[in-house]
């Protein structure tokens, strides 16, 4: 909650918080049942993807390039990642709205091996220095 409060304050924008659901070399997917409306187009309320009943929201995320952006839970540290989207895929086994982003090498490999949790928020546009400088200015501890 409080990086989504910190992101909004930033940048004026609600992000998106998403699963991390698939890792595969530098291109990871995100996917989660909800989305703020203004981060995608071409909306359909399919049924939620654990249930398979009720609603989702599933649409298509809009932007090209995005941050990514995550807070430990003790608010020690934090991820800051930037991508550029690359594919809309449908999986089945997955929440509705998906999305790939193609981040760094370096990138994934520190979402592998040190993630700092599963969900992830994620922001139109690079906000990296920005967070970055927030971030310092709180003495958190920024991770790429």
């Amino acid at each position: 909650m409080a990086g989504i409060m910190l992101v909004r304050e930033l940048t004026g924008m609600v992000p998106w918080m998403a699963n991390t659901t698939r890792l595969d070399g530098p291109t990871l997917t995100l996917s989660h049942c909800t989305v703020a409306f203004n981060l995608v187009d071409k909306v359909s309320l399919p049924t939620h993807y654990e249930t398979n009943t009720s609603l989702a929201v599933k649409g298509m995320v809009t932007a090209s390039e995005v941050t990514l952006f995550r807070l430990s839970d003790t608010l020690e540290k934090a991820m800051i990642l930037t991508g550029e989207v690359t594919g809309h895929p449908h999986h089945p086994d997955a929440c509705r709205t998906q999305v790939e982003v193609a981040i760094s090498p370096s990138a994934a490999d520190k979402l592998k091996n040190q993630p700092l949790g599963n969900h992830l928020l994620m922001i139109p546009g690079n906000w990296s220095d920005a967070l970055e400088m927030v971030c310092r200015y709180k003495e958190i501890i920024v991770r790429y």
